[in-house]
């Protein structure tokens, strides 16, 4: 065989070689939708209610409920030291009550949070239909997390925030989830870790998500109990209204 076919071949068996394993952005997209349990049973998700525990440090514990309701209202509330801490977006409008901040009062949140509450409110996740959201995406080959394999894709906002999702390379569930957000005029890494994976509804669900700032663990919430297609209620996604009507006085 002649030194110019063999080049060739070699040439070609590289080329195969490489197709196989480097799918494209579309490709990982794809398989991690299947991963979870395909679109349709996603899709089939109208609403989630999540009981559990938020760890704070390591060691305080503080009750946990997550509402999700579809196209994108969501609403958590952490119950600690006798006190509810409450926020929400209700499709529109982002907002958090937070008697630890001084107040028992509902605030709509800066804007700075209130649009990352905006980006992270759907249900389905950032990288389902992402060209959709007006959002663009980069394939950015392999990199590990917590000593396994993951493909790392990189998603673009129409206002230039980016956010990184980390899916694994055997299993093309997401393991991993970073972005740089702006908080107080300081900026910072927040990573969240998804783990312990069990189907709900169909749907590979992570049951573990750990928050970090900048490196450092500073929340763990384990899910206890997840409800899903239970009926909710969509008051209680919306800002509260005070009333400044005054009880009528008895006769």
């Amino acid at each position: 065989m002649s030194r110019k076919l063999l080049l060739a071949l070699a040439i070609t068996l590289c080329g195969t070689a490489f197709a196989q394993t480097a799918p494209t952005l579309d490709e990982v997209i794809n398989k991690n939708t299947a991963a979870k349990g395909g679109l349709e049973k996603i899709k089939a998700i109208q609403t989630e209610k999540v009981t559990g525990k938020a760890v704070l440090g390591g060691a305080m514990e503080a009750p946990l409920t997550l509402y999700q309701k579809r196209p994108n209202m969501s609403r958590t509330e952490i119950s600690f030291q006798g006190r509810q801490i409450v926020q929400a977006f209700d499709g529109t409008d982002s907002w958090m009550i937070n008697p630890m901040m001084g107040s028992s009062d509902a605030q709509k949140m800066p804007e700075e949070q209130a649009k990352r509450a905006r980006d992270l409110a759907t249900m389905d996740g950032l990288l389902l239909d992402y060209k959709a959201k007006g959002m663009t995406g980069e394939l950015m080959g392999k990199e590990d997390v917590d000593g396994s394999p993951a493909y790392k894709i990189k998603l673009t906002s129409k206002t230039g925030d980016i956010i990184y999702y980390y899916i694994d390379a055997e299993n093309y569930l997401d393991v991993k989830q970073t972005a740089r957000v702006s908080q107080n005029g300081q900026d910072a890494e927040v990573e969240s870790l998804f783990s312990a994976y069990k189907p709900e509804g169909g749907v590979m669900t992570p049951h573990t998500v750990e928050q970090r700032v900048n490196g450092q663990p500073v929340v763990k919430m384990v899910f206890e109990k997840v409800e899903i297609n239970s009926p909710i209620d969509d008051t209680i996604f919306k800002f509260p209204v005070k009333s400044d009507a005054k009880p009528e006085e008895k006769k």
